[in-house]
């Protein structure tokens, strides 16, 4: 499976992931499967749809996993938590329907333990969601659960006046994820425009909304939950917020789950900051790896983020510092910017009746010459990609 621009669509060239509707991504425009041909893609080029997923012949799709189960459980999470904002729109606070939210979660944990190396895959894949508050809603609430998942021993050692059973239970981790920026809803208009214009956090009136949703979860959801939403903007370092008067906390004085969902949170701005722009995840790995920044975080979690999170996902083009494109097949979790990758000819002029995947390189293996990636989805990463992180020594592979 292979993610290329759509000005490389060709004829013949075979579907392997359905198209939502730009307009209404619960719809599905094209569904996999589905053999291009030149009206197909002279359409698809009359729409907003920017890329698309193809199949790779003679077996090549085997070189990048993907689990349906997978997307479909993300899709479940999209759903209810498109439909909680939409109530919230409407007026009163909703009952939030927990047995529903549970319902989703356990479906996606599920999903994820039964296959978690295409779990790490997957993350790329999001991004179907209308509104951008469900999609940001949805992707920190996978990322929550994956890192949590990640953390299990991590979480019982934090959580040690609870049974192992219960400590590492993510259930709660996930809906306290799901609405933890339900207080976005209750803040003026001009609050979130100014933020929307600006992207500035020190905005005393924006940081009034982790307390406002508090305020409309406590007691409705889980004590965890309601205190994921409350304390998501803490830091490590205690320089976050809470609102509503309430004094800054940090290190171990913040939940385990608010330091978790509270990197989810950042990771995701720092891809989809508030100018619409989509950056690397590289680029967003490398700025939370910046002296400043790692402060603010908690490095067993951290550790976790870049154990699930790939630098450069698989199934997309990158070009190699030798000039030579080249797809992500593999991911190193303790060198992330150096991941297994197969050759491909120029992504132009790709033959849909000809093998893709060529070559198999490990950009990690210290006998070769020196390859690295320096070009990924249109975008120079060379200035973001960084050596082996220290934190990463000692994590273990799921």
């Amino acid at each position: 499976m292979l993610k290329i621009g759509l000005d490389n669509a060709q004829p013949g060239m075979t579907l392997a992931l359905d198209i939502p509707h730009p307009q209404q991504p619960s719809q599905v425009l094209l569904r996999s499967g589905v053999q291009l041909t030149q009206r197909i893609v002279d359409h698809l080029r009359r729409t907003s749809v920017r890329s698309i997923w193809i199949a790779c012949p003679n077996g090549d799709d085997d070189a990048v996993l993907l689990d349906v189960h997978i997307l479909d459980a993300f899709k479940g999470i999209v759903d209810i938590v498109g439909k909680t904002f939409d109530e919230l729109d409407d007026g009163p606070v909703p009952k939030f329907p927990l047995t529903q939210y549970s319902t989703a979660i356990s479906a996606l944990i599920d999903a994820v333990v039964n296959n978690p190396q295409a779990a790490f895959l997957a993350i790329d894949l999001f991004d179907f969601a209308a509104r951008p508050i469900v999609r940001h809603s949805a992707v920190v609430t996978y990322l929550s659960v994956l890192m949590g998942l990640k953390l299990e021993g991590y979480l019982i050692r934090q959580r040690k006046r609870l049974h192992p059973e219960r400590a590492r239970e993510v259930t709660n981790l996930g809906v306290g994820a799901m609405l933890h920026d339900v207080g976005l809803t209750r803040l003026d208009a001009e609050v979130v425009e100014r933020y929307e214009a600006t992207g500035d956090e020190r905005d005393v009136q924006w940081q009034e909304h982790p307390s406002l949703g508090y305020d409309m979860v406590h007691g409705k959801v889980h004590a965890v939950a309601a205190t994921i939403v409350l304390n998501h903007h803490q830091r490590f370092n205690g320089s976050g917020y809470a609102g509503g008067g309430r004094r800054a906390l940090g290190g171990d004085q913040i939940h385990v789950f608010s330091r978790i969902v509270g990197l989810a949170e950042t990771f995701d701005r720092l891809v989809h900051p508030v100018d619409g722009s989509v950056r690397p995840a590289v680029a967003a790995l490398s700025s939370l790896l910046g002296p400043i920044e790692r402060s603010r975080f908690d490095d067993q979690v951290l550790r976790a983020l870049l154990a699930v999170v790939p630098a450069y996902p698989s199934g997309h083009v990158v070009r190699l510092s030798d000039e030579r494109w080249a797809v992500p097949v593999r991911y190193h979790h303790v060198d992330p910017c150096r991941p297994v990758v197969r050759v491909i000819g120029d992504p132009s002029k790709l033959d849909p009746d000809q093998p893709i995947l060529g070559e198999e390189i490990d950009l990690s293996e210290p006998t070769r010459t020196p390859l690295s990636i320096v070009h990924f989805d249109g975008a120079d990463t060379e200035p973001f990609n960084f050596a082996a992180p220290d934190l990463m020594a000692e994590v273990a592979l799921m």
